[in-house]
């Protein structure tokens, strides 16, 4: 072996070792090591639309919840900012629905949170849904988005 093969050997391991320990896997047996399911209800739906459009899930403690954990039969919560409505938040397959029921607050009008609880005969595995949801700016035409986050029941 050359010796700029051996150097390039030591520093692909080097850079692997250094991404893998910049995350930080799940520690549930449900999910796969290289999903980061830290987030739980509520998530909250930060979208504004006054200039910049920005959007980000996050839960209460701020941890990002693109992917979030949900536990069988209990509560699920969405929650949005004032200007902000969810107008529906549904499975992205209609082979494999969302295992929740509602629970109070479907969305449906500006800072209203869509509540939910887990079905106690979900499946434990992630699911992919959508959000639609509506951001009325101070000014200007209202902006539509459909978010792609993940759940996944433990």
């Amino acid at each position: 072996m050359s010796r700029t093969a051996r150097c390039g050997a030591v520093v692909t391991i080097i850079a692997v070792g250094l991404l893998s320990s910049c995350a930080r896997p799940s520690m549930d047996p449900n999910v796969g090591p290289h999903v980061l399911a830290d987030a739980e209800s509520p998530i909250n739906i930060n979208f504004t639309c006054n200039g910049t459009n920005q959007i980000s899930l996050t839960d209460n403690n701020g941890v990002a919840a693109w992917t979030f954990k949900a536990r069988k039969n209990n509560p699920v919560s969405w929650q949005v900012p004032a200007n902000v409505t969810i107008n529906a938040i549904s499975s992205k397959s209609p082979a494999i629905p969302l295992p929740v029921s509602p629970n109070g607050s479907a969305g449906g009008s500006n800072g209203k949170s869509y509540d939910a609880k887990v079905n106690a005969d979900a499946v434990s595995k992630r699911y992919f849904y959508n959000i639609d949801v509506t951001c009325t700016p101070t000014s200007g035409a209202a902006v539509r988005l459909v978010i792609d986050p993940d759940m996944i029941v433990v």
